[in-house]
């Protein structure tokens, strides 16, 4: 058994033993890779919100044409654009698991982010850290919402390649916030400091610069556009 465990999110990875009568009436067995995925609760505790009990293969698998792939959401959008609260809507719709790279950093480098250079050194540990999870939970058909910038042709890159190693879907959500709309909802929530970090407009104005908009990718997955009421 194997347990990949984060931000209130476990994986758990277990060989079980399946006994079943074929078409011909015969007993077979068939070792399965069985998947559970458990959320924290702070009353409860840790509660089994996915069971595949019966593993990832099926008895009479579909034809190819009926197989649903599981589905990597990812985002591109400026700094308080709405990314965040998108990628929890997503995760409620598409029954998905929601990795959240602002939580991850404040957890695992807490004060150490204080520049543009401390972030990018941390995000890029961090995405190496977070991979084998994210395929783990892909290869076990559970969709995933990776709520990490895809704001430059190279994190793009980096999100397709992992969908594409997971033989998933990737579905890219571009949000197309106004600069002024972002900035005030920065002055906002830096003043109730309802975020995990603060970000100053002139640190926007520097990180928006380094912006490339998905027009200029050969990326050939799904693009869906979203722009606030």
């Amino acid at each position: 058994m194997k347990v990949i465990e984060g931000a209130g999110t476990a994986l758990v990875l277990a060989q079980t033993q399946l006994r079943y009568l074929d078409s011909q009436g015969q007993v077979q067995r068939e070792t399965r890779e069985a998947t559970y995925v458990f959320r924290f609760d702070t009353t409860d505790g840790w509660l089994c919100v996915v069971d595949n009990s019966y593993g990832t293969a099926l008895l009479h698998p579909p034809s190819p044409l009926a197989i649903i792939r599981p589905q990597l959401h990812g985002l591109c959008g400026k700094v308080a654009s709405g990314k965040s609260t998108l990628a929890g809507q997503l995760a409620h719709q598409q029954q998905a698991i929601l990795l959240e790279e602002d939580r991850w950093l404040a957890t695992l480098y807490p004060g150490q982010i204080n520049t543009l250079p401390d972030y990018v050194r941390c995000a890029a540990l961090l995405k190496e850290a977070l991979r084998p999870l994210v395929l783990a939970l892909l290869g076990a058909g559970i969709n995933v919402v990776l709520d990490i910038p895809g704001n430059t042709r190279q994190q793009r890159a980096w999100l397709s390649a992992l969908a594409e190693q997971a033989e998933a879907e990737f579905i890219l959500h571009v949000l197309e916030t106004e600069d002024e709309v972002c900035k005030a909802r920065l002055r906002q929530r830096n003043a109730e400091a309802s975020h995990a970090f603060q970000t100053s407009e002139a640190m926007f104005d520097r990180i928006s610069a380094y912006f490339e908009p998905p027009e200029t990718d050969n990326l050939t997955c799904q693009v869906i556009r979203h722009r606030p009421d």
